[in-house]
C-alpha cells in the first residue's frame, strides 16, 4: 500500500462504534434510577422519571393515597381499568430502599405510571356511581365547564367558592358532587376508558384540561 494514503487502526474504529451507544444506556440507567417525590391527591409518593413520564412506587401509593382500601377493593378496579404494573429494575429497587421507602427485605417492588395511578385513585376516591345532595342553585351562578380527560365530564364553575387553588368550585352536572379542580378533571361518568393508553395526565395542570362547555 502506498505510503501516502493513511489508513485508520482498527481498533480506533471499533471502538467509536461501541462507546457512544453504550454511554447513553448508562445515562438512560441512571437517570431512570433517580428518585423523585411527585404529589397525587394532596400526597407525596416515591417516583420515578421512566420514558417521559412519572413512575410512582406502587408500595408508596397504597400506604398513603390508597391506606383506607383493601387489597380486594384495590386490585378489582385495577382489574376494571386494565391498569398494568411493571416491576421495577434492582437498580430502583436499591434506591428505594436506601431513601427508606422499602425495607431492606423487600426483593420486588411494582411501578404504576401517574396517569393510571389518577384514574385509580379517582374512581376509588370518587365513585362514579356516588349521588351527592348538592343545593341545585349554585349551578345558575356558576360557569357551565367541561373536560375530556379518562371520558370527560361537564359541571359548573361556581365562582364565588374558588378561594384558593384546592376549593371545592366545580359541581358536577349528573351526580351534583362538588370537587376541587384537581380532582374534577379526573372525574367521570361516561366509562373506564379501559382500552386506550393514557399517558402524560397530572391533575396540577387542570387549567390545561379544563374548558368552556
Amino acid at each position: 500500500m502506498p505510503s501516502n494514503i493513511p489508513c485508520p487502526p482498527a481498533a480506533t474504529v471499533r471502538t467509536n462504534v461501541i462507546r457512544v451507544p453504550g454511554t447513553r444506556v448508562a445515562e438512560n440507567s441512571l437517570q431512570n434510577s433517580v428518585a423523585l417525590s411527585t404529589e397525587i391527591e394532596d400526597e407525596n409518593v416515591a417516583a420515578f422519571n421512566v420514558g417521559g413520564e412519572k413512575r410512582l412506587c406502587w408500595n408508596s401509593l397504597m400506604e398513603t393515597v390508597l391506606k383506607n382500601f383493601s387489597a380486594h377493593e384495590i386490585n378489582k378496579k385495577k382489574s376494571d381499568l386494565r391498569i398494568y404494573t411493571g416491576f421495577c429494575s434492582s437498580k430502583q429497587l436499591e434506591t428505594l430502599q436506601l431513601i427508606g421507602v422499602l425495607p431492606l427485605s423487600q426483593t420486588h417492588c411494582s411501578l404504576i405510571s401517574k396517569s393510571d395511578a389518577a384514574r385509580l385513585c379517582s374512581v376509588l376516591l370518587r365513585p362514579p356511581d356516588k349521588n351527592c345532595n348538592s343545593d341545585q342553585t349554585s349551578r345558575s351562578r356558576g360557569i357551565d365547564v367541561s373536560h375530556d380527560c379518562f371520558g370527560g365530564c361537564s359541571g359548573t364553575f361556581i365562582t364565588e367558592r374558588y378561594t384558593h387553588v384546592n376549593a371545592k368550585c366545580i359541581q358536577c352536572s349528573q351526580c351534583g358532587c362538588i370537587f376541587s379542580p384537581q380532582q374534577f378533571v379526573s372525574h367521570n361518568h361516561k366509562g373506564y376508558e379501559n382500552r386506550l393508553c393514557h399517558w402524560g395526565f397530572d391533575s396540577s395542570e387542570w387549567r390545561t384540561y379544563l374548558q368552556l362547555a
